[in-house]
Parts: C-alpha cells; sequence; structure tokens
C-alpha cells in the first residue's frame, strides 16, 4: 500500500478547544459547518485560566433570580445559586469577585461540580454546573443571539452520546448559517471577547464552543493561498502553511497567484 502521511491524519481528527490563533491554526467561526455547541455553562477551558487570573473571575449579579458573569461576561441565569448541598451555603454579594482559580477544572455537564473560592482566604467551595439560560429579563445580556436550527433536522446535531454524564448536551452543526447575525460576529474571537450564544426554536440555549479550525492541506489538495487569508485576519499570529518544493509534494507543487498568497519577506 502506498505511504500516508501522518500529519494529515492528525489534521483532519484535531478537535481540541481554542480560544484564541496560534501560530498552527485559528478558532472555528459559529455560523460554519461544524461548529461545536455546548448546554452546560463552564468547560475545562475556563478552568486552565488559573494561570491568567486578572480579570477572570465571577460575579453574581441580582438577588434571585442571579446573573452569573466571568471575566465581565454574561454566562447564564439562575434562580438560586447552584451550591452544592452537602456544603454550607455562602451568602453572595453581588459586589464581591470571586476566584474560579481552584484545583480542579469545570466539570463538563449539567450538573458537574465546580470550585468557586468564596471570598479572599476562603476555602474553595463546590458549584454545580449550570444550564446556559436567559429569560426575557436578561436576554439582552446574550446578544446577538445565533438562531439555531432545530435539533434532529439535519442540520443540529447531538455528539458525545457514549458520554454518559453529558450526553444530549453537546452538539455539532452540520450546515452553514446564513444569517444577518452572523456578519455581525468577528472572523475570529478571542477569549477576552464576550461569549457567543445560540438558541434553537424550542428556546434551548447553547454557547458555541471554539475548537481549531484545521483546514486541509495535503500534497494532493494543497492550500491555494498557503494559509495567507488565516494569517492576514489573525493579524499574523497564524503562521504560513506553504513549504518549498519538496521530494514529498513535488508531485502536487503548485505556483499560486493568490492576492492573499503567504510568501516570503526577504
Amino acid at each position: 500500500e502506498p505511504s500516508t502521511s501522518h500529519r494529515a491524519w492528525f489534521r483532519k481528527r484535531l478537535n481540541a478547544r481554542s480560544t484564541r490563533p496560534d501560530i498552527k491554526f485559528i478558532p472555528d467561526h459559529p455560523c460554519h459547518i461544524g461548529s461545536r455547541w455546548r448546554r452546560y455553562t463552564f468547560s475545562k477551558k475556563d478552568g486552565h485560566q488559573w494561570w491568567n487570573t486578572e480579570g477572570r473571575t465571577i460575579r453574581v449579579i441580582g438577588d434571585g433570580p442571579y446573573v452569573i458573569t466571568f471575566a465581565g461576561h454574561a454566562r447564564t441565569t439562575v434562580e438560586t445559586f447552584p451550591w452544592k448541598n452537602e456544603f454550607p451555603k455562602i451568602t453572595i454579594d453581588p459586589s464581591t469577585e470571586y476566584s474560579i482559580a481552584c484545583w480542579d477544572f469545570p466539570e463538563e455537564w449539567i450538573g458537574g461540580t465546580w470550585y468557586m473560592r468564596a471570598g479572599p482566604g476562603m476555602y474553595c467551595r463546590p458549584v454545580l454546573n449550570p444550564p446556559i439560560y436567559f429569560d426575557t429579563n436578561t436576554t439582552q445580556l446574550a446578544n446577538p443571539v445565533v438562531p439555531l436550527p432545530a435539533v434532529g433536522s439535519g442540520g443540529l446535531e447531538v455528539i458525545d452520546q457514549q458520554k454518559n454524564e453529558s450526553s444530549g448536551q453537546e452538539f455539532i452543526l452540520l450546515n452553514g448559517l446564513d444569517h444577518d447575525i452572523c456578519t455581525q460576529l468577528p472572523d475570529i474571537m478571542y477569549e477576552e471577547d464576550p461569549p457567543v450564544f445560540g438558541q434553537t426554536p424550542d428556546g434551548m440555549w447553547l454557547q458555541f464552543d471554539p475548537r481549531y479550525d484545521v483546514e486541509e492541506n495535503t500534497a494532493e489538495n494543497p492550500l491555494r493561498d498557503g494559509g495567507g487569508t488565516r494569517t492576514l485576519i489573525s493579524n499574523g499570529l497564524a503562521q504560513c502553511s506553504n513549504v518549498r518544493r519538496n521530494v514529498f509534494n513535488e508531485h502536487g507543487c503548485i505556483l499560486s497567484r493568490e492576492p492573499t498568497t503567504c510568501k516570503g519577506t526577504s
């Protein structure tokens, strides 16, 4: 059998979360085919912020229902704050910023555990991961809201059904969206940006869960611009994907005349 490329196999199946571009990848877009969405509020990517706690704190606004914010952006609305039952409840102070910088990452399902430090010098307290929800009084905090197709319609489908805890709580968009709201969203979103929320026709709220967007770039089907477009929209953070002609790509090597083609600077 002919030899195959491990790099091409890896890139085709790569599915890691990405909240910012780096030298190899950029995050996908909420309206593009294959975008991922979730029902639970906090993910492990939020837990990774322990190394960068400046401005990345929890605030709980209101006196019931409560709006839970993270890093200054609304994440969900809850009727009662979801402390885990076996620990004494603490009165929430809307003027206090609480840290998520504890020892464990959030469990990625509704009712999973995440930890919040309930004040300076206090222990981390377990909290239940709430579903994403905004009522008529807080919907404006989620704007703009991406209108998503119904689950099971062929446009939005459940994924990871083998994961018992999060079954039915993660989704993939099988068809791209062509909606005016899509043009209001930036080409690339960063972790400092407000989260993007969507809603299905039956009222279910979801949050966009960005993943690495890896375009096919093989000897048989190379990128026409060598990744130049991605380099431009990421302000140079994502580097070019084209390489010099060599023994591995010479049979498919092309000379690109695309205006965004990556090229050397010297």
